[in-house]
């Protein structure tokens, strides 16, 4: 059951992204800790097939890039960073017990649906941990 949490700044030190170039490092992306709130899953009643298909195309596009030249798009196109006090949903639990929030790029990442609306997870190494689909636009000010 995930509940509603609030982070505030936990001890922990800044993440630096560090950088090798290398065309093999890619984008991945995880579904396993997607939000148990039904309102910013998959089950959402606004994720229509306009918005699955605008989605799939993004993760293929971001997929695809290599993982330093999707960090220098500007947000409209890669990912946006945003500090964790600033955005509000309900994190699925598991995503914190596992150690990986811990361990993750300091705050949260977005990366645009158009404007459809925004994904929204946190990024560990090449990997893009989905947290939730914000389509209503109201877990953070926009």
């Amino acid at each position: 059951m995930s509940k509603k949490i609030t982070i505030k700044n936990p001890p922990r030190k800044e993440s630096r992204i560090s950088v090798v170039r290398s065309p093999d490092r890619r984008l991945v992306f995880n579904f396993s800790f997607l939000t148990h709130d039904r309102k910013y899953g998959l089950e959402s009643r606004q994720f229509s097939k306009d918005i699955k298909s605008t989605f799939l195309t993004n993760l293929s596009r971001l997929s695809q890039a290599p993982f330093e030249q999707i960090l220098l798009l500007d947000k409209r196109h890669g990912l946006e960073r945003l500090p964790q006090e600033q955005v509000n949903f309900s994190m699925n639990q598991d995503f914190v017990k596992s150690g990986r929030f811990e361990a993750c790029l300091t705050g949260l990442w977005i990366f645009r649906l158009n404007t459809k609306g925004r994904v929204i997870g946190m990024v560990l190494n090449e990997t893009f941990y989905i947290l939730a689909f914000d389509l209503s636009f109201s877990t953070y000010r926009h």
